[in-house]
């Protein structure tokens, strides 16, 4: 006979304790490189890289000064289909971006990677590592980044630490996607996915959260 047992701790009352930064935190930095993208495909077969095999259509970016959250550059690039990567009807219905559109109002893969790498080397000089945010962007948006400069023989060495909204928002908010965490946080209903529009959200989700943790708990320090 298998006995279950099922025990009850009783937890201590959970206290908020206010932080100090007057010293540098361990592994602080300044910047963030926060980003969202669409694309032609996802390839659910490939669980390490939804990438393979497909190409992102737009990128939306956002280097932000990751204390204060302030916007200090936003870039948004439409890119051609390049005539091999998977094309899903589905990913085109949730971001309104189709081939023929992007043919006319796109631009090239290798194009919109001398973009990126530009902004990204205008704010991180040299080995400097590249912390950055977005919603389920690790998993999904950072596989496509590396792909796309995979592609071209290019390497780009992004941090360990990144943020990502989805964990926030599952945590904090009892969040499962991106519209339950922006309606959870008033912002208002999307119609598409637009990548620029996106991380703009996303951003703002996280700026919001951090105003009622403040407003609770406050923050001071001179590393803000």
């Amino acid at each position: 006979m298998v006995l279950s047992f099922i025990v009850f701790i009783e937890l201590p009352y959970i206290g908020l304790k206010k932080l100090n930064y007057n010293d540098k935190p361990r592994a602080y930095f300044n910047l963030l490189f926060a980003f969202d993208c669409e694309t032609s495909a996802i390839n659910f077969d490939n669980k390490l890289n939804p990438a393979k095999g497909c190409q992102a259509v737009s990128w939306g970016i956002m280097i932000l000064n990751a204390n204060t959250l302030e916007t200090l550059e936003e870039l948004y690039l439409e890119v051609k289909w390049n005539g091999e990567s998977e094309w899903s009807m589905d990913a085109e219905k949730v971001h309104g971006l189709s081939k023929e559109y992007l043919e006319e109002n796109g631009m090239d893969e290798q194009d919109a990677l001398v973009e990126i790498a530009n902004l990204i080397g205008k704010y991180w000089a040299g080995d400097t590592m590249v912390n950055t945010l977005g919603h389920n962007s690790i998993s999904f948006d950072l596989p496509f980044l590396f792909d796309l400069y995979d592609k071209h023989g290019l390497k780009l060495k992004f941090s360990y630490r990144n943020i990502d909204t989805n964990t926030l928002g599952f945590t904090l908010l009892r969040t499962y996607n991106s519209d339950d965490l922006f309606t959870s946080l008033a912002l208002p209903e999307r119609k598409i996915h637009n990548a620029l529009e996106d991380i703009r959200y996303t951003v703002e989700c996280v700026r919001r959260i951090r105003i009622l943790w403040d407003a609770k708990v406050g923050i001071k320090g001179k590393y803000l």
